[in-house]
């Protein structure tokens, strides 16, 4: 039981021991630090556990004890340590408060003398600053010893030279320093210092003048040196010794230059390099050519040389004696009523080739009286011009220069006797001509040498303004001359040879003067003589086929008795075939004779006109007179047979049929639609109008009693006409034919005859009577307007358009660009454009319509302006809440030119019908959704521009401005325009011209928009809306704004693109510009002027596809600049509906296309908000 019970006691025990084992050596490390490294005390190891425990306990209290022994003596040492401290303190204290009352008596008794001390450092510091100024002052305005001394050297060679200019320019600034200090106030002192100063500059400056007056005496070809410009530089104030340096230099320089001309004309440059000028002498115009260029190339050198040497100073001042000595020669020799004395040159330049103008003046005037022709002397002329022109700004008074003068006034002279004596002798030729009559070897003569003397003008370097440019003393010398030899050489001839003679001659000097814009003008006259004279030939060779076969008293006949039928309202119908000369046989007996002619006429005297153009015009002409003729006799005949059947029909119906079975009464189809008399029919004719007359009285006569007003009206259909006749009425309608007049003796007060031309024709154009006639085409034109149309004339003011010209609402429109004026980059599908290179179709559609097969042109065009624009587009414009479409036209859609001065007839050269696509668009398309018309001149006659919606004849040239009569023909157009739309109620107005840029000037611009606006609102009353485009360069506030002061309905167009000119502009930079930038240009415009401002091109588009990353940025961008357009008082019209590809919203012109954003969601509308 023992036994078990103590086994956990053991178990525990040792369980105890064995967690206090860390105990233990805790322990044991804490006493190790306690006591270094030694231990507590020595145990025994061999007894039992109770022994170690009673030994360490005694161990441990022994050590304590020394432990306590030990701290005791130790604190013991210490507190003695302490005591002395304390003692050595209090010592050294002891000793600081001796040493610091000693310090405070040292202070007090030294304080006096650093007082003493403080004082004599500021008054030696003050003495200090003052001995500076006096060493500054004396340094500024005195020399040095040094200095004096360099001024009164003996020797002055070149190498003391700059030390001495050193001391010069030190006393120039002395100088300048004493007078300042007079100025301040100081004058006694500042004169004293002067008075030094000067002495020593005077000694300086004759030295100085010594050494400089030999250096530019023996300046030959060397450059200046640097220290001659300086010793000059200071010179200057001295102005006598200033003076004689200027002559010294330039008498120098002058015998340089006589030497080096010398040398140029007999021994050339070095080497031979060039060669002599006189081994040209030969040929006048290289030898003075020569001779003048070097002379102008030896001025700019001379000019550049005196200008480095005397720092732009190049006057020469004259002595006093010397001037007056040459204005007493000059007042001497004007009262002799001499040539003034030759004046000293005001200038060295012109000095310094006073000695060259001699030689040169001798020479140039041998080569003027030696015998050359008449383009060598022009030649010489010109050159002469040029040069005097040169020397005269770059030498002016020079000897030279009056020597070029003098020459330029010579080679006039002898200019002038050449030209003279060819004129002479041009006109003494008479007789001398041909049996061809054509031109004579004195015209062909003087054209080929007027052609010689244009192409001179043209390659001669003469500037604008000199009186040899004017090219009239030519062609009034010569001209004249030649309608004198004409004049005399005619006096045998016909008329008719006699003009073919002056046709010929007139037209061989015309010819060449095509090649020639500087004789444009002269081209033009002699071309309107020569239409004059092909005129009169024209008539004469007509007269002469009338004449021949009878038709002349005809023509009489039939004028005579319109004359009688207008002098007379109550004529009979019967007098036509009464009156002599109409009777039926005769008519029918010329008229056949006359076609009988026609077949087998010849113009043997037209074939004898040189110039084929000329013989095929003549030919025409006299063609379309004889035609005309034909047709006068054709018209009368026609419609005066129309009348008569037209009353034997009434006559018919109205008397019975026996009228009408009179076998006299013959009329048969004489075909085409004509009807011809047969002989015998006179009797039968009269006595059926006779009948008429009686029936229609006795109608009369029954109404009146009847009480009825009217008498029931008859209508006869007589082949392609319509016959309609009442008691007082007579109306031929028909497709052919003139209005005629015709009434009874009594019973028919005023029977009519009005034509209505048949409907359907390219269109209905004339302008003081010419209409186009277009050329074949295989598809039909356009059909007109509807009959149920709202088109024209409404008494309603609800269309849109009124609102807009009212200013009620502003315009907001699209642009129908590439419809009716082609462009290829936005009709890149359209065929009109097949088979042109890149290049020719970017041209515009002059190329298109001129490079492609006429009949295949006008087929592609029309087919074009079938399909670009519909009703459907006018449609979804109106659907998306726009009210406004801006259509560009060109002026060929009127169908005339009346100012075609060339007879080019280019705009024929464009398919025709384009008007009736415009008079659908306003008077149908437009009426009908209500959206207003504004037509804009987009290509002007010889292109206002250069671009291809110009259409120009030749790529990038402009050529509207330059000519007069490009400006009429717009002119007439717009005008044309205005007067055929002033009723229709979509018509808002005309766009004058479309972006005027090139060679067009703001005179010819401005004066057009003032003769624009007073023919369509002064002289025809019309108050359509008219835009005013400035040129493009000029698209801002500060211009147009006082053009037409008062004027009505006058918009200001401009343009605005973010493409051209922000190549290089960031998305950010470009919402800048189209927003506050833009807001800001219309605002300063609404400031600046009272008339509207309307933007009449705009788009969404970007130079580098900017905003093509996000819709959202690109719709911002519109944002932009809708809002800053709002603020537009006119409106405002995106570029453009529609381009070919523009479905494709990848395409690059895409946002070009309104139709493409408004598909594509960046915009719902043109609206801002």
């Amino acid at each position: 039981m023992a036994a078990s019970s103590s086994a956990p006691a053991l178990q525990a025990r040792v369980h105890k021991l064995l967690g206090s084992r860390a105990e233990l050596e805790a322990t044991q490390a804490l006493l190790n630090t306690l006591v270094a490294g030694e231990p507590l005390a020595q145990l025994a190891t061999g007894g039992s556990l109770a022994e170690l425990r009673r030994s360490l306990r005694a161990a441990l209290e022994d050590q304590q004890l020394a432990l306590a022994d030990a701290a005791l003596r130790g604190l013991a040492h210490t507190l003695e340590g302490a005591s002395q401290l304390r003692a050595r303190v209090e010592a050294l204290d002891a000793r600081c408060t001796r040493v610091q009352s000693f310090l405070e008596a040292t202070k007090r008794e030294t304080q006096q003398v650093q007082a003493d001390a403080a004082r004599l450092a500021e008054r030696k510091e003050r003495m200090q600053r003052e001995l500076d100024d006096v060493r500054a002052f004396l340094a500024r305005y005195q020399l040095s010893e040094h200095e004096t001394q360099g001024l009164y050297a003996q020797s002055l060679g070149d190498e003391h030279m700059p030390a001495f200019l050193d001391t010069m320019e030190r006393v120039q600034q002395v100088k300048l320093d004493c007078k300042a200090l007079a100025g301040a106030g100081d004058v006694g002192c500042a004169l004293e210092l002067l008075d030094a100063v000067g002495k020593s500059q005077a000694v300086g400056f004759e030295r100085l003048y010594q050494w400089t007056s030999n250096k530019c005496a023996e300046m030959h070809d060397s450059e200046p040196s640097g220290l001659l410009h300086r010793a000059i530089a200071l010179l200057r104030d001295r102005p006598d010794f200033y003076n004689y340096c200027k002559e010294c230099v330039t008498a120098s320089r002058r015998a340089v230059l006589v030497r080096r001309f010398v040398v140029a004309l007999t021994r050339g440059g070095p080497n031979g390099i060039p060669r002599p000028i006189e081994l040209h002498a030969h040929d006048p115009v290289r030898y003075c050519g020569d001779m003048l260029a070097w002379v102008h190339q030896a001025v700019a050198t001379e000019t550049e040389f005196f200008r480095v040497l005397f720092d732009g100073d190049l006057a020469l001042e004259l002595p006093s004696a010397a001037t007056a000595t040459a204005t007493a020669m000059t007042a001497a020799a004007a009262a002799a009523g001499a040539d003034a004395p030759e004046a000293a040159s005001a200038s060295m330049v012109g000095g310094a080739f006073d000695g060259v103008a001699r030689p040169l003046e001798v020479r140039v005037e041998q080569t003027l009286t030696s015998q050359s022709g008449l383009a060598v002397a022009y030649k010489l002329v010109l050159l002469l011009a040029f040069y005097d022109r040169k020397f005269g700004a770059l030498a002016p008074g020079s000897a030279v220069s009056r020597a070029l003068a003098h020459c330029r006034a010579s080679a006039n002279r002898a200019f002038r006797q050449q030209l003279a004596g060819l004129a002479d002798a041009v006109a003494a030729s008479a007789q001398d001509y041909s049996t061809n009559l054509s031109a004579t070897h004195a015209a062909m003569d003087a054209a080929h040498r007027l052609a010689a003397l244009l192409e001179v003008f043209q390659t001669s370097l003469l500037p604008a303004g000199e009186p040899e440019g004017d090219l009239a003393p030519l062609f009034d010398a010569l001209l004249p001359a030649l309608a004198l030899m004409c004049e005399r050489s005619v006096q045998g001839l016909d008329a008719t040879d006699a003009l073919v003679f002056r046709v010929n001659n007139l037209s061989c000097v015309q010819a060449p003067l095509a090649r020639f814009p500087e004789a444009r003008a002269w081209h033009a006259r002699i071309g309107r003589d020569l239409d004059e004279w092909l005129r009169q030939v024209s008539e004469l060779e007509a007269k002469s086929v009338l004449d021949r076969a009878g038709v002349a008293p005809l023509l009489r006949s039939i004028q005579d008795f319109q004359w009688s039928l207008q002098a007379s309202e109550s004529a009979s119908s019967s007098l036509a075939v009464q009156a002599e000369g109409l009777a039926p046989v005769t008519v029918a007996t010329v008229m056949n004779g006359f076609c009988s002619e026609l077949t087998t006429i010849a113009f043997p005297q037209l074939e004898q006109l040189a110039q084929p153009a000329l013989r095929e015009n003549a030919r025409l002409l006299t063609a379309t007179q004889l035609a005309a003729a034909y047709a006068f006799v054709y018209d009368f005949v026609y419609d005066l047979l129309a009348l008569l059947l037209a009353l034997v029909a009434v006559a018919q119906t109205r008397v019975g049929e026996s009228a009408a079975s009179d076998g006299d009464n013959r009329f048969v189809a004489a075909g085409g639609g004509s009807l011809m008399f047969v002989p015998d029919s006179n009797v039968a004719v009269v006595s059926a109008v006779r009948a008429h007359e009686s029936a229609v009285n006795d109608d009369k006569a029954a109404a009146t009693v009847a009480g009825e007003a009217d008498v029931a009206s008859t209508t006869t259909k007589l082949g392609d006409s319509t016959i309609v006749l009442d008691a007082n009425t007579v109306t031929v309608t028909t497709t052919a034919g003139s209005s005629f007049k015709s009434a009874s003796d009594s019973a028919v007060d005023a029977k009519k005859a009005s034509l209505s031309t048949q409907a359907g024709a390219d269109h209905d154009a004339t302008v003081a009577g010419e209409a186009d006639t277009p050329p074949t085409n295989n598809r039909p034109p356009p059909p007109p307007p509807s009959p149920g149309a709202n088109t024209r004339g409404s008494d309603s003011r609800s269309h849109v358009q009124f609102a807009i010209r009212d200013g009620r609402e502003k315009s907001r429109g699209v642009n129908l660009g590439g419809w009716l004026v082609a462009e290829h980059w936005m009709t890149k599908d359209a065929e009109i454009w097949w088979g042109l290179s890149s290049d020719d179709a970017d041209h515009g559609e002059y190329a298109a319509m001129n490079l492609t097969r006429r009949e295949l042109a006008v087929q592609r065009a029309t087919a074009h302006r079938d399909h670009f624009i519909t009703e459907r587009d006018i449609e979804a414009i109106a659907r998306a809440g726009l009210n406004t479409v801006r259509v560009p036209i060109g002026y060929w859609i009127v169908g005339f030119d009346r100012h075609d001065a060339s007879d080019k007839r280019e705009w024929r050269v464009f398919a025709p019908g384009a008007l009736a696509y415009l008079d659908r668009l306003i008077r149908e398309w437009a009426a009908k959704h209500n959206v207003a018309v504004l037509i804009s001149m987009h290509a002007a006659k010889g292109s206002q521009n250069g671009a291809d919606h110009s259409a120009p004849t030749v790529k990038g040239a402009s050529f509207w401005g330059a000519y007069p009569e490009n400006v009429a023909t717009t002119l007439d157009a717009v005008q044309f325009l205005a007067r055929r739309y002033a009723a229709d109620a979509a018509f808002l107005g005309l766009g004058l011209l479309n972006e005027p840029a090139g060679s067009t000037t703001t005179d010819v611009l401005y004066r057009y928009y003032e003769d624009a606006y007073r023919r369509i609102r002064e002289e025809d009353g019309n108050g359509c809306v008219l835009t005013l485009s400035p040129l493009l360069t000029e698209q801002s506030p500060a211009f147009m704004t006082a053009l037409l002061p008062r004027a009505t309905n006058v918009w200001v167009e401009w343009h605005r693109y973010f493409v051209w000119g922000y190549e290089a502009a960031s998305e950010d930079e470009l919402l800048r510009a189209a927003g506050p930038a833009l807001r800001a240009d219309v605002a300063a415009w609404a400031a600046a002027s009272d008339k509207k401002l309307f933007i009449g091109e705009f788009s969404f588009a970007a130079a580098r596809g900017q905003f093509s990353a996000s819709t959202a940025r690109l719709r911002a961008f519109a944002r932009a600049q809708l809002s800053a357009l709002a603020d537009a008082s006119g409106g405002y019209a995106f570029w453009t509906w529609r381009i070919d590809g523009d479905r494709d919203a990848s395409d690059p012109y895409a946002r070009w296309s309104l139709r493409n954003m408004l598909a594509n969601g960046v915009v719902s509308s043109l609206s801002p908000a």
